[in-house]
């Protein structure tokens, strides 16, 4: 499809030839005798160039050119004069205007000129919208680093809550539940010691967990099994491997098969360190 022109010129005459000629080179041409009606189609429709002439009745070409120019910038608008209107024409240049065409103008020139500022016109366009575009990309990166900041609190925030729910896990095992089992060991320690004793597992237990001791030795990448670990921890609270077949309800073999095998994930298996040191020592890291 053409480029669309609007053409502003009062002599009937020659404002049909110009439209003729323009249309023939396969330009969309709406025209006019005056710049009032261009002013009212430019708020109606939008046109790829304004050609007019400087002399016009009522509002000036010069008029009309400064008005596009404040309203539309990038409106490419070529002015025509006579040949002894040329100081008009060098002020048309300074307010803003494309080109200049001194009447009368040949097909061919006229043409040329205007194909010219089409594309003078198409690659500021182009310019303008790459400007913006990297503009608008500064614009995303500033915005980018303020939410990258944002998260940065939120996390740190979700950090400070974290450490709060653990801390308040701590305290209210500490202050309700310990005072609890202590009363109950207290009221069986004659009539039933067997209780006493899973009491006091549940006790070391929950101490565990409170602790550093059962996050290192699970965290940590020594692929101990759920029964290694419970294990584990009884030699750390100094169990014999009786009293762990006694509470674990297995063979005392097979509690000396889980020390081997645990000594040898944790790495000492041929070295002269007790493991329930070696345990102890994962609870203080």
């Amino acid at each position: 499809m053409g480029k669309s022109i609007f053409l502003v010129e009062d002599e009937a005459l020659l404002r049909e030839v110009l439209t003729v000629a323009l249309e023939e080179a396969g330009f969309i041409v709406e025209s006019s005798d005056n710049a009032e009606d261009c002013i009212f189609q430019l708020g109606q429709k939008s046109y790829d160039l304004i050609l007019t002439d400087i002399v016009l009745p009522g509002m000036s070409g010069l008029e009309l050119l400064a008005f596009v120019k404040e309203k539309i910038p990038f409106m490419p608008v070529m002015i025509m004069t006579g040949l002894n209107n040329l100081t008009s024409a060098i002020e048309a240049l300074r307010l803003g205007a494309a080109d200049y065409l001194c009447k009368p103008c040949k097909n061919d020139e006229l043409q040329h000129r205007i194909q010219r500022c089409l594309e003078i016109s198409d690659l500021k366009n182009r310019l303008n919208r790459e400007e913006t575009f990297e503009k608008r990309a500064v614009e995303c990166s500033r915005e980018l680093d303020e939410v990258r900041a944002a998260l940065k609190v939120v996390l740190k925030r979700s950090d400070q809550l974290k450490d709060e729910i653990e801390q308040n896990i701590v305290s209210t095992i500490h202050a309700l539940i310990f005072p609890l089992l202590s009363n109950l060991e207290l009221s069986l320690a004659k009539r039933q010691p067997e209780i006493v004793g899973n009491l006091q597992i549940i006790k070391q237990t929950l101490s565990e967990i409170t602790a550093p001791f059962a996050r290192s030795i699970t965290s940590l990448d020594y692929s101990l099994t759920p029964r290694e670990v419970q294990i584990a921890n009884y030699i750390r609270m100094g169990k014999t491997s009786k009293e762990i077949a006694q509470l674990t309800k297995i063979t005392y073999a097979t509690v000396e098969s889980h020390r081997d095998t645990i000594r040898k994930k944790l790495g000492i298996k041929n070295r002269k360190v007790s493991l329930a040191s070696f345990l102890t020592g994962l609870n203080r890291d």
